[in-house]
Protein backbone atom coordinates (compact mmCIF):
# COMPACT_ATOMS: atom_id res chain seq x y z
CA UNK A 1 0.00 0.00 0.00
CA UNK A 2 1.71 3.46 -0.84
CA UNK A 3 1.15 5.53 2.06
CA UNK A 4 -0.65 9.03 1.33
CA UNK A 5 1.65 12.58 1.92
CA UNK A 6 -0.39 13.10 5.25
CA UNK A 7 0.23 9.75 6.53
CA UNK A 8 4.24 10.27 5.48
CA UNK A 9 4.30 13.54 7.09
CA UNK A 10 2.23 12.42 10.22
CA UNK A 11 5.14 9.21 10.36
CA UNK A 12 8.09 11.36 10.59
CA UNK A 13 6.32 13.91 12.88
CA UNK A 14 5.85 10.80 14.98
CA UNK A 15 9.32 9.64 14.68
CA UNK A 16 10.77 13.08 15.42
CA UNK A 17 9.22 12.79 19.02
CA UNK A 18 12.03 9.61 19.28
CA UNK A 19 15.04 10.32 20.83
CA UNK A 20 18.20 10.98 18.22
CA UNK A 21 19.55 7.39 18.88
CA UNK A 22 15.89 5.93 18.38
CA UNK A 23 15.76 7.56 15.28
CA UNK A 24 19.06 6.07 14.13
CA UNK A 25 17.96 2.93 15.37
CA UNK A 26 14.18 3.09 13.49
CA UNK A 27 16.31 4.86 9.91
CA UNK A 28 18.91 1.75 9.82
CA UNK A 29 16.07 -1.22 10.63
CA UNK A 30 12.94 0.02 8.62
CA UNK A 31 14.72 2.20 5.79
CA UNK A 32 17.88 0.70 5.95
CA UNK A 33 16.92 -2.91 5.59
CA UNK A 34 19.31 -4.16 9.13
CA UNK A 35 18.14 -6.23 11.68
CA UNK A 36 17.79 -5.29 15.06
CA UNK A 37 20.51 -7.83 15.39
CA UNK A 38 22.90 -5.95 13.05
CA UNK A 39 22.41 -2.65 14.73
CA UNK A 40 22.50 -4.68 18.33
CA UNK A 41 26.32 -5.84 17.44
CA UNK A 42 27.19 -2.48 15.84
CA UNK A 43 25.76 -0.33 18.81
CA UNK A 44 27.29 -3.07 21.40
CA UNK A 45 24.48 -3.27 23.17
CA UNK A 46 22.78 -6.42 24.96
CA UNK A 47 19.86 -7.97 23.39
CA UNK A 48 17.54 -6.98 26.27
CA UNK A 49 18.14 -3.45 25.86
CA UNK A 50 17.99 -4.13 22.06
CA UNK A 51 14.44 -5.01 22.49
CA UNK A 52 13.71 -2.78 25.79
CA UNK A 53 14.53 0.09 23.18
CA UNK A 54 12.13 -1.33 20.22
CA UNK A 55 9.58 -1.58 22.91
CA UNK A 56 9.77 2.27 23.72
CA UNK A 57 10.11 3.16 20.47
CA UNK A 58 7.34 1.28 19.22
CA UNK A 59 4.94 2.83 22.67
CA UNK A 60 5.92 6.31 21.13
CA UNK A 61 4.90 5.90 17.68
CA UNK A 62 1.70 3.94 18.71
CA UNK A 63 0.79 6.55 21.45
CA UNK A 64 1.10 9.44 18.35
CA UNK A 65 0.06 7.78 15.59
CA UNK A 66 -2.84 6.32 17.48
CA UNK A 67 -5.66 9.13 16.87
CA UNK A 68 -4.21 9.43 13.08
CA UNK A 69 -4.24 6.27 11.34
CA UNK A 70 -6.25 3.59 13.80
CA UNK A 71 -9.93 3.02 14.70
CA UNK A 72 -9.71 0.62 17.07
CA UNK A 73 -8.71 0.99 20.65
CA UNK A 74 -6.48 -2.03 21.27
CA UNK A 75 -3.92 -0.68 19.16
Amino acid sequence: KKIKKEEKKKLYEAISKLTLRQQEFVRLIFFEGKTQEEVRKEYGIAKSSMGEAMDRIYATLRKFLKKFFFKTPNF
